[in-house]
């Protein structure tokens, strides 16, 4: 029986860590990868910084930003089992119109 839920479990796992298709994505924003402190999205954002733009991985190039300084979301590092993260606390970021269809 203890074989049985071992297994089940190790199934489970192997399930939850399965890739992101990178393929026919329309929009893909990865917070360790291009996520600036200025909107020519030169420098890249560190730790406490507010985020001007995230650039779309899908390669459709809809970088999604946000212009006013106050309404920024901060980049946080080692959030998730030490990825970084987004906090958007009142914040916003903009996308071009995306077509969902």
């Amino acid at each position: 029986m203890r074989l049985i839920y071992t297994f089940i479990l190790s199934f489970f796992i192997i399930s939850l860590q399965a890739q992101i298709p990178t393929s026919g994505n329309v929009l893909w924003l990865k917070a360790d990868a291009a996520v600036y402190t200025d909107a020519a999205a030169t420098t890249l954002a560190t730790g406490g910084q507010t985020v001007a733009q995230w650039n779309d991985q899908s390669g459709n190039t809809a970088h999604a930003i946000c212009t006013p300084v106050g309404y920024r979301p901060t980049f946080v590092t080692n959030a998730i089992n030490g990825n970084p993260v987004l906090r958007f606390t009142n914040n916003f970021l903009q996308t071009p119109n995306i077509d969902l269809s």
